[in-house]
């Protein structure tokens, strides 16, 4: 009697354990994957947008969408979450003009390590852009948008604006 009280009480706590397990990591799955499809709207404050993106070691920004108005001052701060350093793992986020093709630009920024991944010849195609940061670092740039539309945003370091990319979308 002891024996199979003993065994239902062992198999109901490694039930529980393995379902709280679960749970946390469906949790953190779905916070993961909603990392990449956040869509941001910008803080108004003392008559500026304020937009805090946030850049991880799993090359990944908290939003792949961001909505402002044209016209009015935005304060754009990058923090990059991660811990590892810029030389392995750097980030920046580089707002481009909507004209710009895109591929042919990281391209010429994949080449441009001496300036930190940003080509001297090319920055007429770039609103705005922070520096690049390693783990713990963070960037604030003012700028603001003069017309509508739609602007990408990406890294450039090398292999990241596969992933880290997404719209500003001006109205």
């Amino acid at each position: 009697m002891k024996q199979s009280v003993l065994i239902f009480a062992i198999s109901c706590l490694l039930a529980s354990c393995g379902s709280n397990d679960s749970a946390d990591h469906q949790h953190a799955a779905a916070q993961t994957s909603n990392v990449n499809k956040a869509v941001l709207e910008a803080d108004i404050t003392d008559g500026r947008q304020v937009v805090v993106l946030l850049a991880d070691d799993n090359m990944k920004f908290n939003a792949k969408e961001v909505k402002v108005k044209a016209g009015m001052p935005v304060e754009l701060t990058l923090k990059h979450t991660g811990k590892a350093p810029k030389a392995t793992m750097g980030h920046n986020v580089v707002i481009l003009r909507p004209d710009v093709v895109v591929s042919d630009f990281v391209e010429r920024a994949n080449a441009a390590a001496a300036t930190d991944y940003i080509p001297e010849e090319l920055t007429g195609q770039i609103v705005v852009h922070t520096r690049m940061l390693g783990g713990g670092e963070s960037d604030t740039q003012t700028f603001t948008f003069e017309k509508p539309g739609t602007y990408t945003f990406l890294c450039t370091f090398p292999g990241h604006s596969m992933i880290m990319k997404g719209k500003f979308v001006v109205e």
